[in-house]
């Protein structure tokens, strides 16, 4: 509730005075990682003034179905993090979090990346899709063109 009180209070404050819109991005390890208290936070909080930054990698990590996350909270994803996960690889983010697995390049891993695409085209989704690797694998540039390669050839987004 408290939580709640605040979100709302700073989110309005933002985007009236500033019009900046507030978002909420859930990570493995902390408060909101997990469909329950994600979706009491969510579900507590003001749509004009609270907004959701989905991380793919890591709310599929925490248990997320992610197509019927990105249904339920459509119209308040101010922007999307795309980030493949392992169950099988090893990141000590996760497991610092109690959970198994890893985050690996785009397409590398179990994430349904072309669906959730095929999800925000669908729906007239217009905002930011940002490409994401911690830590990457090899090297930044390595990680960096491969993530492009993927985001172009097999989810056909447009890179700027």
């Amino acid at each position: 509730r408290v939580f709640a009180e605040v979100a709302n209070e700073l989110g309005k404050r933002l985007r009236q005075e500033f019009g900046v819109r507030l978002a909420y991005h859930p990570e493995v390890g902390l408060i909101g990682q997990n469909p329950g208290e994600l979706g009491r936070i969510m579900d507590s909080t003001n749509p004009d003034y609270f907004s959701l930054c989905p991380d793919t990698a890591h709310l599929y990590a925490a248990g997320h179905d992610l197509l019927t996350l990105f249904r339920t909270y459509r119209s308040r994803l101010i922007h999307v993090h795309f980030k493949d996960f392992d169950p099988k690889w090893h990141n000590d983010d996760v497991t610092k979090a109690g959970l198994k697995g890893g985050f690996v390049e785009l397409g590398e891993g179990v994430v349904n990346l072309p669906a959730l695409t095929e999800f925000l085209i669908s729906t007239g989704y217009s905002g930011w899709v940002i490409l994401e690797l911690d830590p990457p694998r090899t090297t930044p540039v390595e990680t960096a063109q491969k993530q492009k390669r993927y985001a172009v050839e097999t989810l056909r987004l447009k890179i700027s």
